[in-house]
């Protein structure tokens, strides 16, 4: 009787294979954010832009790294600083669902964070979008077109 066949498991003789790239939970999770919020050609490994449409201001959302934590921060930018009293945009802070507004470079922007860790990508796609629909309405009450336009800076 013929021994039955057996399969090589032995890599031929050179040098070693590579490892693996490794892929922890936060990085899947960051790639599924980014699918899911459709990233763009403006995407960087660390950062993505949501075009603004349909009524909604653009959105830049990127991870940072502080205090040995990872963040997501996603940002619209709504007008510059000077559109608004800091003291209006205070009080409007209590009404926000997600986010709050700041002011960073001399541009009002309405800005939310949270741990990558504890992203759920679908509640973060949901967040992203609502800021965008802030941005813009508060851009269209305070008169300016600022925070629908990701080139704004270089109008004429």
């Amino acid at each position: 009787m013929l021994a039955p066949a057996t399969i090589a498991t032995r890599r031929p003789p050179g040098p070693p294979m590579p490892p693996a790239p490794r892929v922890d939970a936060q990085d899947a999770v960051w790639n599924d954010l980014r699918e899911a919020c459709g990233a763009n050609a403006f995407a960087g490994p660390d950062r993505f832009a949501v075009l603004g449409t349909r009524g909604r201001a653009s959105v830049q959302v990127s991870r940072w790294s502080a205090q040995g934590t990872t963040w997501v921060v996603a940002a619209a930018r709504v007008a510059p600083a000077h559109a608004a009293r800091a003291e209006d945009m205070l009080r409007h802070n209590a009404a926000l669902a997600v986010g709050a507004m700041c002011i960073e470079d001399g541009q009002l922007i309405i800005r939310h964070a949270a741990p990558l860790a504890g992203v759920d990508v679908a509640h973060t796609v949901r967040a992203v979008a609502l800021l965008g629909k802030e941005a813009a309405r508060l851009a269209a009450a305070l008169g300016t077109t600022s925070g629908t336009n990701l080139f704004s800076n270089f109008a004429d």
